[in-house]
This record gives C-alpha cells, structure tokens and sequence, in this order.
C-alpha cells in the first residue's frame, strides 16, 4: 500500500491541468465584475460627454428643447428614449433663511436659501423679479439615466448637471 501511494505521490503528469482547473474559475469571477465595472465608468464618461455639450448649447444661447435632446442624443451615440432625458429650466431667487436657536435669536443673519420655481425653457425664462428686487437667475438641469447592460448585472448609471444662465 506505501509503495502504491508513493507511485502516484512522485508523479507530476497533468499537475498543470489540475491547477488551471482549480485557478480558471477564480481568474473568472474577479475578471468579470472588473469588466462590468469597466463598462460602466465608460458609460457614465460618454453620458457626462452627452450632458455637457447638451449644456454647453443652452450656455451658447440655444433654447430649444429638441435641438438639445439631438446633441445629446448624438454626442451619447446609441438611442435614447425620451423618458431617460428630462431637461428642466428653472427660475431662481434667494430667499433670506432665518437660522434661529430654540430660545428664537438667529444664529445667521446672513444665512439664504436658493429657491427654484420650474419654468419653461424659453429665450426669456424668468421675467418675474426676486423679493429682494433681483433679477431672477434662468437655470437649466439636464438629466440623463442610462440602464448599462453588464455581464454578472445590470446598472442604472446618470448623469445630472446643472447650469445658470443668466
């Protein structure tokens, strides 16, 4: 029996076969995450594109909602569906914020509170002015959400970004 076990003990044939059969597996499962999560940082990269130059129109002066859905959809380079774009224009003013303490004396006077009333986007968005006697600021927020198709899951990545104009 010792000598049977020290036959089979001494010899090396496949050895390499076995430890690729028990490595394989293991390169696998760390390989593909990476991947998806690759896939994914480049998605989210090619929608900030997207978003950006879909903003850089508005900045340039452009008010016209299908002119931005366009660039973006031809900046992104792959469909997108009206629901996974939403572009919003705002108007905003700052408003004071009274930070008080329990016993009612303000903590800050100088403390405010930018509020956003949503609007339509147009060439003059915001003819009301502030309470204060301001000019109301024109803003415009593009969203952008994108489902990313990986190999173990899926993920819903976006993309935000918001400007003022005026």
């Amino acid at each position: 029996m010792k000598r049977l076990f020290r036959k089979y003990w001494t010899q090396k044939d496949g050895a390499i076969a076995v430890e690729t059969a028990l490595v394989t597996p293991i390169l696998i499962a760390i390989l593909l995450p990476a991947l998806d999560v690759g896939y994914q940082i480049y998605t989210m990269q090619k929608m900030n594109k997207a978003t950006d130059s879909g903003i850089e129109y508005v900045v340039n002066g452009g008010r016209d909602e299908a002119i931005i859905r366009q660039i973006i959809q031809d900046s992104f380079g792959e469909p997108i569906t009206s629901s996974n774009l939403e572009i919003t224009a705002y108007c905003g003013c700052l408003a004071p914020f009274d930070d008080k303490d329990d016993d009612g004396t303000i903590t800050n006077p100088h403390a405010s509170v930018y509020v956003k009333m949503q609007t339509q986007l147009a060439d003059d968005m915001c003819a009301a002015v502030c309470t204060d006697g301001a000019d109301a600021k024109e803003l415009v927020e593009v969203s952008f959400d994108h489902l990313v198709s990986g190999t173990i899951r899926d993920k819903r990545v976006n993309s935000r970004l918001q400007t003022r104009i005026k």
